[in-house]
């Protein structure tokens, strides 16, 4: 995102190319470390890991660790997969481009799927080994 963002607002995309795979390897890491294929979201290692200290809709327990899909780790990887899209594009990679706008496209339709409560109007995490909502408000939901 940082890097999308700077290149915008400086108006200089010039120093991408030379930079663009060691900028895509950082920004999709959390797919080899982060990230529940059974339900096609990102989860947090520990509550630690979000920002946020003591936040009651995550946990620091030795038993939950990785248990807690997070809206919030979803909806940062969510504009990591936009960021990368607009960068490909800049680079000249329209397959990359478009390989990030479905990645986004997906995570969008399962963060809407898994995530969003209708009865109460909300988004809210969900526990990995039961996909049951966290219902406590939180900076991470």
């Amino acid at each position: 995102m940082g890097a999308e963002l700077a290149s915008r607002l400086l108006d200089d995309y010039g120093w991408l190319a030379e930079n663009y795979e060691k900028i895509k390897k950082v920004a999709t890491l959390r797919e080899s470390t982060n990230y529940d294929g059974n339900y096609g979201l990102f989860f947090w290692d520990s509550a630690m890991q979000s920002g946020a200290d003591n936040n009651p809709a995550l946990s620091n327990e030795p038993n939950e660790l990785q248990i807690f899909l997070a809206c919030d780790i979803n909806a940062f990887q969510w504009r990591e997969y936009v960021a990368l899209e607009r960068l490909a594009k800049k680079c000249d990679k329209p397959k990359e481009a478009e390989g990030f706008r479905k990645k986004a496209d997906a995570l969008l339709d399962a963060v809407n799927k898994r995530l969003w409560c209708e009865s109460d109007g909300t988004l809210w995490n969900i526990r990995r080994d039961t996909g049951k909502y966290v219902k406590r408000v939180s900076y991470s939901n």
